[in-house]
């Protein structure tokens, strides 16, 4: 039989539901929260369309999918048109035209030859790719070097590299050195400013600093931004001059207002983070703009993120995506990674996992560290390809070597599981330790874990508790949880039930629901705080339709108060969504009882808390198929049910069983058995199993007379609260 539920949607059951619940007829039921049962045509089609609704199901059609807006189609259409140039994988290649005028503006290196004359060598052309490798470049640079070296002007080519903030090669300089353009050593002051740039970098490259200096000074004279730009870079990093970041942002301030956009973003970098500032995402949002409409990759990036996370401006995902497109063609590799992640998450775009993996895997083949992790997360979990562990591992390794500490995480975990790797316990500690000791957040919850689950290692316990509260401080819930737990138990640490309870605060505040369960325990038994039943009822509350247990803690609670109403409201919510063993029988000794539960549905909560084995519903249902109460007498199946419940360790089971054997009952009688299984229910303090060893030593049935033991047992059965022994006591006292 098959049910609609507005919030569970289907529910597929052998029998009808019990009249307890709430069962109707029409859509007005099913929208106050009833169950609607399925005709055999409604099922049916339930079958056919298996990815309709309840709703449909019911009504047997499905919903015609809306018409497209003309925006969409306008998305869509732009979305194919992107797909188009996608398809095409161009490389785009921003080359400048062959210089024709060879004046001092383009110096950009000078050497000494064997004769102490100066040399200018002339840059003749620039390449640039974001999708081209090295030696593609390479190639694009030699065979322009060979048709420049038909020219007699041309002699003694050199290339320089050009690299991005981050040091990866996004470009080549050709230069070469001209016959008809030697020259005298320079006079620093005749210069033109952009000289001074250029001659400064060359001592900035060979890092003779106070070289750099004078010249980038004598371009600050002539308020040379690109100089003012790196002076600015020089005081950020103490480079040639005591480390500033005031004096840094004094020039990147006058840097920016000449214009040049790296030194607004380098700007707006101090203002993202609050270095040495007071923290401003839109005044930083607002630097970075500066370079977008002149297309500077920094700046198309950075706005992008803001404009993504919403940073001091209007979080609008779709001009985020415009802009990392727009940077990842100009070659920011960052931006690249980041168009994986819109395509991965949906954000802006479609979601694609095969267009992210593409994304990943050329920002990865440039040298980006998240994009290799992310690359091994993809072979790994087997997004947009198919799982390849070995493939996996390698660029979880990649991203390892770049310091990337979730990827040493990354790393730890194959070597723990043996995922793409041999499995190697020990390596996997090795790179735990590495990237915990980094101060990664989950490498340190990892550790705690590792040592929890391999206790083989010395002090683990001590080890696990160590790095769950390092975990803990910087903020890790479910690290909180263990720490609260560990303190509540005295595992790796001095029990502090104080403490367990304030961690369990902690860890409810980081949003933890879980924690509101032991906070409701701590409260109910007043442990590490003063006993409050209501702080502790309104805690489960928080929680009871996710925890069972708590639903049934909250049951309890009221029917200690004698409320069998609610009791019986929060029993059958435990067992709502998972067969909550104690919430069943509960339910089945409401139903003993005849209080708002039938005879029928008792059975099937006792019968289904007996089959989650839990021990009383086990001796229970034994009793009752032993009696024949409810049921047809069965003694094999009540036998059967005892054994059940003494492999649970329950005292009664042992006590029915020996009371079997003593009698004879169901099974040949056994008095050597009968004992043994009294002693084990004695053991756990059940008052007639202690009462019928003392009858039995009494009296000798089944033993040897020993009044000695006798009285012992019948003294304990006292002590646990059976006053029939009172009187075997007082027959002991006469027979003495």
């Amino acid at each position: 039989m098959l049910y609609i539920q507005k919030n569970i949607q289907f529910l597929e059951l052998e029998q009808e539901l019990p009249d307890s619940y709430l069962v109707g007829d029409n859509i007005e039921n099913y929208e106050d929260g009833a169950y609607l049962l399925l005709s055999e045509e409604q099922e049916q089609y339930h079958n056919d369309y298996p990815e309709a609704s309840p709703l449909e199901c019911w009504y047997m059609a499905l919903t015609p999918e809306p018409q497209p807006t003309p925006e969409e189609l306008l998305w869509r259409a732009r979305d194919a048109k992107r797909q188009e140039i996608y398809d095409k994988d161009i490389h785009h290649y921003y080359i400048d035209e062959i210089l024709n005028d060879y004046e001092l503006e383009t110096l950009i290196r000078v050497k000494k030859d064997d004769y102490q004359q100066s040399i200018a060598y002339i840059k003749l052309i620039s390449i640039y790719s974001h999708h081209a490798s090295i030696d593609e470049l390479q190639q694009q640079v030699d065979s322009i070097q060979m048709m420049m070296e038909t020219y007699e002007d041309y002699h003694e080519f050199e290339q320089y590299l050009i690299e991005n903030e981050e040091h990866q090669v996004i470009g080549i300089d050709l230069c070469a050195l001209t016959y008809n353009h030697h020259y005298d050593e320079l006079d620093l002051e005749e210069l033109t400013p952009d000289q001074y740039y250029q001659v400064g970098l060359y001592y900035y490259d060979q890092k003779k600093y106070d070289q750099a200096l004078e010249c980038f000074h004598l371009g600050e004279e002539c308020e040379d931004s690109d100089c003012l730009c790196v002076l600015g870079y020089m005081y950020e990093k103490g480079q040639g001059v005591k480390q500033s970041n005031q004096v840094a942002m004094t020039y990147y301030r006058l840097a920016s207002d000449l214009g040049n956009v790296v030194a607004s973003c380098n700007l707006a970098y101090f203002y993202e983070y609050g270095i040495d500032v007071d923290q401003d995402y839109e005044k930083a949002f607002e630097l970075y703009s500066l370079g977008v409409d002149e297309g500077f990759p920094r700046s198309l990036f950075s706005t992008a993120y803001f404009l993504q996370n919403g940073y001091g401006v209007t979080q609008d995902l779709e001009e985020a995506f415009l802009r990392y497109e727009e940077a990842a063609a100009l070659g920011h590799n960052d931006a690249i990674c980041a168009l994986g992640e819109c395509y991965e998450y949906g954000q802006g775009t479609r979601q694609d996992y095969q267009r992210a993996l593409h994304y990943y895997e050329k920002a990865a083949y440039e040298g980006n560290s998240l994009a290799k992790y992310k690359l091994g997360r993809f072979y790994d979990l087997g997004y947009g390809c198919n799982e390849n562990y070995p493939k996996a591992f390698h660029w979880y390794q990649e991203a390892a070597k770049d310091g990337l500490e979730v990827a040493i995480t990354a790393m730890a975990t194959c070597y723990e599981f043996g995922r793409g790797i041999e499995k190697d316990s020990q390596k996997a500690l090795e790179y735990y330790l590495k990237a915990a000791n980094m101060g990664y957040m989950n490498a340190q919850f990892c550790l705690g874990y590792f040592y929890e689950m391999h206790s083989e290692y010395p002090e683990s316990e001590k080890n696990s508790f160590y790095w769950y509260l390092k975990a803990s401080h910087q903020g890790d819930g479910q690290s909180t949880l263990a720490v609260a737990y560990y303190y509540g138990q005295g595992i790796g640490t001095v029990k502090d039930e104080k403490k367990s309870f304030e961690a369990y605060q902690k860890a409810a505040n980081l949003g933890e629901r879980e924690a509101f369960y032991y906070l409701g325990v701590c409260y109910l038994e007043g442990k590490g705080v003063l006993q409050d039943k209501e702080k502790g009822i309104a805690c489960l509350i928080k929680i009871e339709d996710q925890y069972p247990v708590a639903a049934y803690l909250i049951g309890q609670y009221f029917k200690e108060k004698h409320d069998d109403q609610q009791a019986i409201q929060h029993f059958k919510l435990a067992i709502l969504k998972e067969d909550e063993e104690q919430s069943l029988y509960q339910l089945a000794l409401y139903g003993e009882q005849g209080i708002e539960v039938s005879k029928e549905e008792m059975l099937d909560y006792l019968l289904r808390s007996a089959k989650k084995g839990y021990s009383p519903a086990l001796v229970k249902y034994a009793y009752y198929l032993e009696n024949g109460i409810y049921v047809e007498k069965d003694y094999q199946m009540a036998y059967e049910y005892y054994l059940l419940a003494c492999q649970k360790q329950n005292r009664e089971g042992f006590y029915h069983l020996g009371r079997w054997f003593f009698y004879g009952i169901g099974q040949k009688e056994d008095k050597h058995k009968a004992m043994q299984y009294y002693q084990q229910a004695s053991h756990y303090h059940y008052s007639k199993a202690s009462f019928m060893l003392g009858y039995m030593y009494h009296y000798g049935d089944g033993i040897s007379k020993d009044l000695e033991k006798a009285k012992e047992y019948y003294q304990l059965a006292l002590q646990e609260g059976y006053l029939e022994a009172q009187k075997e006591l007082d027959k002991l006292e006469v027979e003495k």
